[in-house]
């Protein structure tokens, strides 16, 4: 049976992937704002860039979702 912080480190390596991957899809999105808008002159960059924004609030989200892991996880260790 896992111990309670086993069970915040997994959960805080789960985060930690969610938010590597955000970062790279967001990074992508704005990458293709940046192709829609300023290369090809069509409509649509803007849905990009805000997916892009989007992913960013929600690896803020994350982030500080990981700071408070690591708090419970140090407050269960000590």
């Amino acid at each position: 049976m896992e111990t309670a912080v086993e069970m915040l480190m997994a959960k805080l390596r789960d985060y930690h992937r969610f938010l590597g991957t955000l970062i790279v899809v967001g990074a992508y999105f704005y990458i293709g704002s940046l192709i829609q808008i300023y290369i090809r002159h069509e409509a649509g960059g803007t849905k990009y860039a805000l997916l892009s924004v989007g992913c960013v609030i929600v690896g803020f989200l994350f982030t500080f979702r990981i700071n408070k892991i690591k708090k419970e996880i140090e407050e269960e260790g000590a």
